[in-house]
């Protein structure tokens, strides 16, 4: 009985741990979403364990900006930039900054 009872508990560890390499593997992607998408990773294990405070303060949400009145009318007249980085952990390619450009106009990025 003992050894049955081990056995479940390591069988469920290494289902965590597989859900959490595919959790960063997949961008951080929501357990409920990871559970949809791999269902036979959760059969032993509820995903409402799988929370914690981090993914709830980074889903907190600012009060939207107001609309501007100086809309630019004109494709690429104006385009802002963001340069985020530099990140701890290179790409594959080394890249180091994230570099972002929206049109004004248009709202492309």
């Amino acid at each position: 009985m003992k050894f049955s009872q081990a056995n479940q508990t390591s069988s469920k560890e290494t289902a965590r741990e597989t859900i959490w390499l595919w959790h960063r593997r997949l961008g951080h992607l929501s357990f409920g979403y990871l559970r949809k998408l791999k269902p036979h990773f959760f059969p032993t294990v509820n995903d409402s364990k799988f929370q914690y405070d981090t993914y709830d303060l980074a889903k907190s949400h600012c009060i939207p900006y107001l609309p501007s009145l100086n809309k630019s009318s004109i494709s690429f007249a104006v385009i802002h930039s963001d340069v985020w980085g530099p990140i701890r952990i290179p790409s594959i390619s080394k890249v180091c900054y994230f570099v972002t450009f929206i049109n004004e106009c248009t709202r492309m990025t």
